[in-house]
């Protein structure tokens, strides 16, 4: 069975400042946020979330014969070190 995949995904340095902003500068909004990460990106990021469902589906296209349901590919959190500063 097929668990996943990591996706590396860059975005304009505007829009991650944006992003950034809005969420807070505290380490439980940050840690919030990573939770809800989709959920929160669907609703008040939509350009940033057909950003993330492009690269899928760019990374889908590239690996036509994986089988992975769509399902799994459109379940995305995210990692990154902002969460570890304080």
């Amino acid at each position: 069975m097929y668990s996943g995949i990591d996706l590396w995904i860059e975005i304009p340095m505007e829009l991650y400042q944006r992003v950034c902003d809005s969420v807070g500068s505290s380490k439980m909004e940050r840690l919030e946020f990573g939770f809800k990460f989709a959920d929160i990106v669907k609703e008040r990021f939509p350009e940033l979330n057909a950003l993330i469902l492009q690269e899928i589906d760019k990374w889908k296209s590239e690996h036509f014969g994986v089988n992975v349901s769509d399902k799994v590919l459109y379940l995305y959190g995210l990692t990154s070190p902002w969460f570890e500063e304080e």
